[in-house]
């Protein structure tokens, strides 16, 4: 089978990732002082580890680490746009 996992599996791993995304992305919209650089660059991790599980890279687990794992985003430092 391509991609080493059974579709299902990879399903449930993107939607773990997913899930975990949305969340985060919802804290951004409601506060958007929490939208820093470093909470952004995670839910885009998160986005790409979910992409990873749907095509097959074998380069994501399909849970997160103890580490990241119910971490808040920072939210010392103001997101800032570079012109």
């Amino acid at each position: 089978m391509m991609g080493g996992m059974p579709a299902q599996a990879k399903m449930k791993c993107a939607e773990e990732w997913l899930k975990k995304a949305i969340d985060l992305h919802e804290v951004h919209l409601k506060d958007p002082k929490t939208a820093t650089e470093a909470s952004q660059m995670e839910m885009m991790e998160q986005m790409k580890k979910a992409y990873e599980c749907v095509i097959g890279g074998g380069k994501t687990e399909a849970a997160p680490s103890k580490e990241t794992e119910g971490k808040e985003p920072p939210k010392t430092v103001p997101h800032q746009h570079k012109h």
